[in-house]
């Protein structure tokens, strides 16, 4: 049995329909009622072949419906029987599968289908034929992030992350198609990085890219940038012009703007009014009605109606953001995770209560956590920004100015003189009750990237990226790397325990396990980049891989546990919990308890 908890909250982009306003999310796909606010939330336990949905559009083409860009493909909903169904390489005519832009026209009867890699399909509904634009057709170019279409479906426009692409497809009177790419060199652009597009009724086509509005027309390029009148500040990440020709534009400070190209300004400006969502904003789009809504990176979506803000919220989503990278269960039974939205407190057992700590409302140095310890002396956390400790609670925040190796946590364990470890990116910190004590290559680290971290007994396990594993015992550090002995690679991932007690080593090249002073390594996952491991109470040994794959060892072989209901195929934690659960942590998607 599978529960999946993801974060609806952190929403890519919308496709609102007449009675719906549909979310695309790293957590899934919301469904949101415009009428009432109430909601319904799609995860793989409902259909999707991953919950990380990035790009969405209504699509009323034959064989479609409303559509959702993913890196498994295009997420189809059924609205006549409420059912889901994946569109990618395997299934049907599409090229690839990692969808990151979408762009639909009933009236044209053309689907345009962006690819993170390279190239774009384009779908003829009305012959039924998909078209691959890619290097062969001189559209060599990946990072696809918005679409918009001029001249009937003759001209296409691509938002990229290394510039602005034009395609004209060859039509009667020219028997080529031809390409054009405006950067930097060639254009008025400050930035390659082009964010967002939309054409307004002159056929003139409207950009973004950093702090800059654009609107290109033809040979001529207007360039906007609030030297006249208020403007957004940040980075312009939301663009869309309505039916009635006025152009809005949003900010990642959560900043909405009507612009006027006639005063080179905002003529209407919205921050922190009451129901805007104050996290990042992801997206912009004006309705068939002409209400606007934005999509945030953690507050969900905010809508405009006349002069009134809403803003549409899921409450208590128990993920910390849907990049879940550690699991740590307290001595009280609760779980601590952290993720790229902070580190949560969850109580199962207890109604599941979620307790979300972040920097707004708390000592934690960054949103972006990486790892959790409960000990008996608080629970410490690390991620970007340091470390933090929440006793009492109360959080204390660690950075160098206070001794700490680095900025960047990946680990932490607990010792036997109950002294804490962390693993920073440029050295190792050991937390003393008053100091830190630090280890770098002036002490001997082959590495002092830290990336692992196990106390063992008197001794502690350190795994490094390119260094190797080194056992600090006795104040005297050991060495083991792949020149002196059978560890399978130099960069190690994760570190365990199986039930004879022997360590388990996880690499970029495979697993190992360490017992009797030799190191031997895993034959039957030999090359194979481990993400996690894991040792369930019955004794089975688990492992993820850097493939998408979930195995566990049954004493003789390793078995494909089931992950179709997972809601991310990359997963970047295992742990086991008292009550015998596996919780499942992944990279993109949120995490899972699967229940054997």
């Amino acid at each position: 049995m599978v529960s999946v908890f993801s974060n609806g909250n952190y929403a890519n982009a919308l496709a609102p329909t007449r009675s719906t306003l549909w979310a695309a999310t790293s957590g899934g796909v919301v469904a949101w009622n415009k009428a009432t606010g109430s909601y319904v939330k799609f995860t793989t336990l409902d259909g999707l072949a991953a919950n990380r949905t990035v790009a969405a559009a209504v699509c009323p083409l034959p064989g479609l419906g409303v559509i959702f860009g993913s890196a498994q493909g295009m997420q189809i909903f059924d609205t006549q029987n409420g059912s889901w169904k994946t569109l990618n390489s395997s299934n049907s005519a599409m090229n690839q599968d990692d969808v990151s832009a979408l762009w639909c026209s009933a009236e044209q009867g053309l689907l345009v289908v962006g690819y993170t890699r390279q190239g774009v399909d384009l779908f003829n509904a009305r012959t039924g034929e998909w078209q691959y634009l890619g290097a062969e057709a001189g559209l060599a170019i990946g990072g696809m992030r918005d679409i918009a279409v001029l001249d009937d479906g003759a001209t296409l426009w691509f938002a990229t992350q290394t510039g602005l692409a034009r395609y004209r497809r060859a039509g009667e009177a020219d028997s080529a198609a031809t390409l054009d790419l405006f950067t930097t060199e060639n254009s008025p652009l400050v930035d390659n990085r082009i964010e967002s597009l939309a054409t307004d009724g002159s056929g003139a086509l409207w950009l973004t890219s950093s702090d800059r509005l654009y609107r290109a027309n033809g040979t001529e390029w207007t360039e906007y940038s609030g030297g006249r009148g208020t403007f957004p500040s940040g980075r312009l990440t939301g663009l869309d012009v309505s039916a009635d020709g006025a152009i809005w534009i949003g900010s990642d400070q959560t900043q909405i703007c009507r612009f006027d190209p006639g005063v080179e300004g905002c003529v209407a400006f919205y921050q922190n009014e009451p129901g805007m969502a104050a996290t990042p904003l992801t997206s912009l789009i004006v309705d068939a009605e002409g209400a606007l809504y934005y999509t945030t990176a953690g507050g969900g979506v905010s809508l405009l109606r006349g002069d009134t803000w809403q803003q549409l919220v899921i409450p208590n989503e128990v993920a910390p953001g849907n990049s879940v990278r550690q699991i740590a269960e307290d001595a009280d039974g609760a779980l601590w995770l952290a993720g790229n939205g902070g580190v949560a407190r969850f109580t199962p057992d207890r109604n599941g209560s979620v307790t979300l700590f972040t920097p707004a409302d708390s000592g934690l140095p960054s949103v972006d956590v990486r790892a959790v310890l409960p000990t008996s002396a608080g629970v410490w956390v690390g991620g970007s920004g340091g470390a933090a400790r929440w006793q009492d609670d109360t959080w204390t925040t660690f950075t160098p100015e206070d001794g700490l190796a680095g900025t960047l946590v990946h680990a932490l364990t607990s010792d036997a003189q109950n002294r804490v470890w962390l693993g920073t990116a440029t050295g190792l910190s050991i937390w003393t009750g008053t100091a830190f004590f630090n280890l770098t290559s002036a002490n001997g680290l082959p590495s002092e990237d830290i990336t692992a971290l196990l106390a063992d007994g008197p001794a502690v396990w350190i795994g490094t990226r390119g260094g190797g594993l080194l056992r600090f015992e006795n104040n005297q550090l050991q060495l083991f790397n792949r020149s002196n002995s059978a560890l399978p690679g130099d960069s190690v991932t994760a570190l365990g325990r199986a039930p004879n007690g022997a360590l388990l080593i996880g690499t970029d090249q495979g697993l190992a396990r360490f017992a009797d002073n030799e190191l031997v390594p895993d034959a039957d996952l030999a090359g194979v980049n481990i993400t996690a491991v894991a040792t369930a109470p019955s004794g089975e040994l688990w492992a993820a891989t850097g493939e998408g794959a979930l195995r566990f060892f049954n004493g003789d072989t390793w078995a494909d546990a089931p992950t179709a209901q997972l809601p991310s195929p990359l997963v970047r934690t295992l742990l086991f919990t008292a009550d015998g659960a596996l919780w499942i942590g992944t990279d993109q998607g949120g995490l899972a308890r699967y229940a054997p």
